[in-house]
């Protein structure tokens, strides 16, 4: 399963290059997984938008124009492009191969969402290995800012799983 996360994530991470390499403002993906994978992708030009929008309505140029600029100013977030899951110093990895769960029972609420604060030794997933269930717990302080694994599925030893920042 880390093998698709990381090919996952490499996708995601070629989208967005292309989105600030060809100037589009928005795309959108959606992937369904069941019986029939179904992907969904949908790319979006603001400003193209607009000028169809404009010569449809009858818009000025100098309405664009402005528009444009505005989007041309914005700096472009990078922020997450780039970031290395595996060489961050808050990501929590798998210490072994088995069933990852995300809460302590089907019908209780997750051990950690993003958002959520949790200190040192927290019990963060579950780990089913040969039929036991290992507690791992947060190896710091902090606030998870990202979950990379989904409930019940299958991990690889050292595979990353969440980030605590």
């Amino acid at each position: 399963m880390a093998k698709n996360q990381d090919n996952e994530i490499e996708f995601v991470e070629a989208l967005a290059r292309i989105l600030l390499e060809k100037g589009l403002t928005e795309i959108r993906y959606a992937r369904t997984r069941g019986e029939f994978d179904n992907i969904s992708l949908r790319l979006s030009n603001k400003a193209t938008e607009l000028s169809e929008r404009a010569a449809r309505t009858g818009g000025g140029a100098k309405e664009l124009a402005t528009v444009s600029q505005e989007f041309a100013e914005q700096p472009a977030d990078t922020s997450g492009i780039t970031r290395d899951p595996e060489g961050h110093p808050g990501v929590v990895t798998a210490p072994m191969v088995g069933t990852v769960y995300l809460q302590p029972e089907p019908d209780a609420a997750q051990f950690v969402e993003i958002g959520r604060t949790v200190a040192k030794g927290d019990t963060v997933v579950i780990i089913e290995a040969m039929k036991t269930m290992n507690h791992i717990p947060a190896p710091v302080a902090g606030v998870v800012s990202r979950i990379m694994v989904e409930n019940r599925s299958i991990v690889e030893y050292g595979a990353p799983m969440l980030i605590i920042e």
